[in-house]
């Protein structure tokens, strides 16, 4: 039997050296928790914002609700200095036996996927590979004290010694590089190459330069919502959410005639979410990154589409950051794109497999879209890749596969 002590037998008051620096290491993730536990959300009872290897705070023990802030915040430090990610495989903590095969079927997340045993199937045309290109289109949108923001938006490689709530010229370039620019050089591209392709649109972007709305009417696009401006906001209700995707897609439908058929909300993306999208007619969600595949979800006891997005091959990398690390050149992009291809090329002998290329018009400088420019020509020495709008994607992987009762399906459009 171990003799390691547990952190319950140091008084807060005692505890030195690296136990200090442990629990200096737990009120800083206390402090996360007690973020997300304060949100809009019910917390999940997961201390370590929902990683699957704990065991849930209420099956830790019984306590009654905290009636202020100050006590939630009390509680996240004591949770995650006693109660603190207890790996559920764990035999033994304290007086508790944990037992993994107990718990696994009760988490609320799906780990499993197709697992060794993904659908045989390919694409229309025999195509191996769905490929789908998405241009994020965003540009007038963002945070600006010109809208009445109390902050601009500073998500660009041009930094600033201005005060938040300044306008800064220089950074509001970059955005409007996007609109001026970069949403041109791309359209010229997929137009040349015949390449279908997706828009996930902040709506009102389409009201800042009308040119653009007619230009995707008539295209060969679809798309995607991505809200109504490109705002992560975090204090959102389930209401003022459904309102805000209520109104993207009849922005859409009235500025290019074209449906909303999906969405990726711009995140955090909540257990709401997807239910909203689910009850507001859309077939499919694509606001998740954990498959290369699309696949169905249970949404209220029905089954809905999922069609997966990334970003690891997207052009925000060219930013760095939270997308991970950067590229620094079109080759960089390109060689990243063309070993993603080809891996899903040779996994897909038996069964399809999908690929999404994410976009933003604001980050498409000349040399940048160079590397579009050569996948789209290695793409092209493939006959069986299906080159497509998500849309399609959601339609050929739904008529194979869709289970009765799946949300929105058949389409009414399709009917």
């Amino acid at each position: 039997m171990s003799t390691r002590k547990s952190l319950r037998q140091f008084p807060l008051g005692t505890q030195t050296g690296r136990l200090t620096s442990r629990r200096n290491m737990y009120v800083r993730l206390a402090t996360t928790f007690f973020l997300a536990s304060t949100s809009r959300t019910e917390p999940s009872g997961w201390p370590c914002s929902g990683h699957g290897s704990c065991i849930p705070l209420s099956r830790q023990r019984e306590r009654s609700a905290a009636t202020n802030a100050s006590e939630l915040l009390d509680r996240a430090v004591h949770d995650l200095l006693w109660y603190t990610c207890i790996p559920a495989n764990t035999q033994r903590r304290g007086n508790m036996v944990l037992n993994w095969n107990e718990t696994a079927s009760r988490r609320p997340r799906h780990f499993d996927g197709y697992g060794a045993n993904p659908p045989e199937f390919r694409w229309p045309g025999n195509a191996r590979v769905a490929v789908n290109f998405a241009i994020n289109f965003e540009e007038g949108t963002e945070r600006s004290p010109l809208l009445g923001d109390g902050q601009r938006d500073s998500r660009t490689w041009v930094k600033s010694a201005l005060p938040p709530e300044a306008r800064d010229l220089m950074q509001e370039g970059e955005y409007e590089y996007g609109t001026r620019a970069g949403i041109w050089r791309l359209l010229r591209l997929f137009n040349q190459y015949r390449a279908p392709f997706s828009v996930f649109v902040s709506s009102e972007a389409l009201s800042v330069v009308p040119e653009t709305a007619k230009q995707f009417a008539e295209m060969d696009c679809d798309f995607v919502s991505h809200g109504t401006r490109s705002i992560s906001r975090v204090d959102l209700t389930p209401e003022q959410e459904r309102e805000d995707l209520r109104k993207c897609i009849n922005d859409v439908r009235t500025l290019t005639g074209k449906p909303v058929l999906g969405a990726f909300p711009r995140p955090p993306i909540t257990t709401e979410s997807r239910r909203i999208m689910a009850e507001e007619g859309l077939l499919y969600d694509s606001a998740t990154t954990n498959d290369d595949l699309p696949y169905f979800y249970p949404v209220e006891g029905r089954p809905m589409l999922v069609l997966p997005y990334a970003v690891d091959t997207n052009d925000a990398r060219f930013w760095g950051g939270q997308s991970g690390p950067g590229f620094t050149g079109s080759t960089d992009f390109f060689d990243y794109l063309k070993d993603s291809f080809d891996t899903l090329y040779e996994e897909s002998e038996s069964t399809g497999r999908m690929m999404s290329v994410g976009l933003h018009a604001r980050i498409m400088r000349p040399g940048r879209a160079a590397s579009i420019r050569r996948f789209l020509e290695y793409l092209r020495e493939k006959d069986d890749v299906f080159i497509a709008k998500r849309s399609d994607i959601a339609r050929a992987f739904a008529e194979r596969f869709a289970p009765e009762d799946t949300w929105n399906w058949p389409l009414a459009t399709d009917s």
